[in-house]
């Protein structure tokens, strides 16, 4: 499931920019920007383990994404979660 998410994600973010593209290259003026839905993430306890899960779902939620949009990069947390089960976007590159 979260390999399908983050390929999702990776579609999202091509599409994305060949919108900007698009839109720079149909009037150079154009000021292009994303919107990112804010859901706020709770812990479900006070335990440190829950305060970090919850700080992790915020990360993959939204910052991810708006850290890909606006800086036109991956953030450096993602890779702790491309660690963990390979589904980078090295994976889409190699087998596309």
């Amino acid at each position: 499931m979260r390999a399908h998410c983050l390929r999702w994600f990776l579609f999202l973010f091509v599409a994305s920019a060949k919108a900007v593209q698009i839109g720079h290259a149909i009037d150079g003026e154009n000021e292009i920007g994303c919107m990112i839905c804010g859901i706020a993430w709770y812990p479900a306890t006070c335990n440190p383990a829950d305060i970090l899960l919850a700080e992790h779902q915020r990360e993959g939620g939204i910052f991810y994404c708006g850290d890909v949009q606006v800086m036109g990069e991956y953030p450096t947390y993602a890779d702790w979660g491309w660690a963990t089960d390979a589904t980078g976007p090295q994976w889409y590159l190699k087998t596309a």
